[in-house]
């Protein structure tokens, strides 16, 4: 033995040159380190899937309108004489309350963000058709680009119309939809999971906001910051007639008068002509206007109290003038 091999054996165990074998650690435990890390990203997905339909995922979250989407879904015989549907605009733009002082018609508001409509269409009215009397009347309130359906408005995020549908329509299409758009449901189920674990350490809302939906027939106040100019976002896109009729024909059936409206525009809005050119005739009310301090910041044509409190009022007095000339147009 030469005294180099005979250092490397006083040091290694071994000569250099010699053939060595790797002491076999357990097969069976690398074999379960692979199965726990091919497995671990469809568990945490299960997980979300399973997490986002319990009350406790909802406890914390922050903002009333995700807590208490699908708000129409859930009520049951509240019967009310007037429905509100429609987007973001009527969710924050029309209060229940004023309408009923006006009126003496017990009102509700079940109007969703457009990422539900968008994914699910009218799905939120449908639910409440099935549960509750029929309406004598409907109004739909939309935005002046979101006369046409649902599935044509301006992209925005789909996750509040996923989060709609996994608490109240897990049905075959929607596992159907899961298992055709892989990647949707796992960008999904992770910002539902980022967002449940962002949440988890927050004080749950105040009872005044947990509850906001149902203490104020269905309407979301809108806390963003008072607008100062139009930022020149508008978006042109002609009103589709045929679905307007649509909505009419469909939901304007067994005593129940359909309003189709639009949203107020503050004056500077630069869409402001030729909305009020394509809309005409085809609206219940005419696009009208809102000074511009009587819109938020924080969302496209959403009002703050003082331009809710106006709008409601104008469509309360729509109402009143409907009623006492005994007719209406559509679902008559």
């Amino acid at each position: 033995m030469t005294d180099a091999s005979q250092r490397d054996r006083q040091e290694f165990g071994t000569d250099l040159t010699e053939v060595r074998h790797e002491p076999l650690a357990s097969p069976w435990g690398l074999r379960l380190y692979v199965v726990i890390l091919c497995c671990f990203p469809f568990a945490f997905i299960l997980f979300t899937l399973w997490w986002v339909t319990t009350d406790s995922y909802l406890r914390h979250i922050p903002f009333p309108y995700i807590a208490d989407t699908g708000y129409g879904s859930r009520l049951e015989h509240a019967d009310c004489d007037v429905v509100i549907d429609g987007d973001s605009t009527a969710l924050v733009g029309v209060l229940p309350r004023i309408i009923e002082q006006h009126t003496g018609l017990k009102t509700c508001n079940i109007a969703e963000v457009a990422g539900i409509k968008m994914l699910n269409g009218m799905m939120v009215l449908d639910d409440y058709l099935a549960h509750n009397r029929r309406p004598k009347y409907l109004i739909f309130v939309f935005a002046p680009e979101n006369l046409n359906p649902p599935a044509q408005w301006a992209f925005v995020s789909d996750f509040e119309g996923w989060f709609y549908r996994i608490r109240f329509h897990r049905d075959a299409r929607f596992w159907r939809n899961t298992l055709h758009n892989p990647d949707d449901t796992i960008a999904n189920a992770e910002l539902a999971f980022r967002n449940g674990v962002q949440w988890l350490p927050k004080s749950p809302l105040p009872p005044a906001l947990a509850n906001e939906r149902d203490l104020n027939g269905g309407h979301v106040s809108e806390s963003g910051a008072t607008l100062t100019r139009c930022s020149g976002d508008t978006v042109y896109r002609k009103p589709d007639s045929a679905w307007l009729s649509s909505l009419r024909n469909t939901y304007g059936v067994d005593g129940t008068h359909v309003l189709i409206n639009v949203t107020p525009m503050p004056p500077c809005d630069e869409g402001l002509p030729f909305y009020r050119a394509h809309l005409a005739g085809l609206t219940d009310n005419a696009v009208d206007t809102l000074p511009i301090d009587n819109y938020t910041n924080s969302g496209r044509l959403h009002t703050n109290d003082a331009g809710t409190a106006e709008f409601s009022e104008r469509i309360a007095n729509q109402l009143v003038a409907a009623m006492n000339s005994g007719t209406q147009r559509g679902g008559m």
